[in-house]
């Protein structure tokens, strides 16, 4: 079963290009051009990981990334062309990961697939006999 990635982009080329890209690493890719959409999508799509545009025109990705928490656990990254020191620290506050485009398509490839092992190890129950605090 294919992990399902959550793109949501206004600009259609950018999210052309990380839905294919996505699709080409064997992840099922949903993709939103609007906040609204996304909402919705995460909602009823139940993605495993949210790649998240924050310079959206209906609804920034930092309210997003908000409303995205409200509904579950999933891993947020950040893709935008914001950055600075103080919107990094920040996306890094409201997501999971922050990557500033231009970006190194397989590094942005590596880096889902490492949030989604994370993210799929902590909802894993532990091994018979193993102890947990």
């Amino acid at each position: 079963m294919a992990h399902k990635i959550l793109v949501i982009e206004d600009d259609t080329d950018m999210l052309s290009f990380l839905s294919i890209l996505m699709r080409e690493a064997g992840f099922e890719v949903l993709t939103a051009s609007s906040a609204a959409l996304g909402l919705e999508l995460a909602q009823t799509g139940r993605p495993d990981l949210v790649l998240l545009d924050i310079m959206m025109p209906d609804v920034d990705g930092w309210e997003i990334s908000r409303r995205l928490r409200e509904l579950g656990d999933m891993p947020i990254v950040f893709v935008t062309a914001l950055r600075d020191a103080k919107n990094r620290e920040k996306g890094l506050i409201l997501g999971d990961d922050y990557i500033v485009k231009p970006f190194d398509p397989r590094e942005l490839v590596s880096r889902v697939r490492k949030h989604i092992e994370r993210w799929m190890s902590k909802s894993q129950p532990p091994p018979d006999g193993v102890l947990t605090a």
